[in-house]
């Protein structure tokens, strides 16, 4: 996944997402719940099959000051930083 949109349902109850590829084209698209929110963790459940709900992948997102994958150390974090606005940076897949 290069790209995607994302929304989080105004509750923070769950996620919906549509992840693209580097053409712009929808790879797929999925709603998850969301197990926990804060500003310390991001965590959402992902079902490999959408009919059993006993098997599932808790994703779990923190914050972190190391630089962005593939930024050569310029991204949010580098240098031991948090970037110009002071907040940690959360690395969702999805910072645009």
């Amino acid at each position: 996944m290069r790209d995607g949109d994302w929304t989080v349902a105004p509750d923070g109850s769950e996620r919906w997402i549509n992840a693209k590829d580097a053409n712009g084209n929808v790879l797929f698209e999925r709603t998850v719940p969301i197990t926990q929110l804060d500003k310390n963790v991001f965590t959402y459940r992902v079902f490999p099959n959408a009919g059993d709900t006993s098997v599932y992948y808790d994703i779990v997102h923190t914050k972190t000051n190391h630089a962005e994958p593939g930024t050569d150390g310029r991204g949010p974090g580098a240098n031991g930083h948090q970037g110009g606005n002071g907040k940690y940076h959360f690395n969702n897949g999805n910072a645009h």
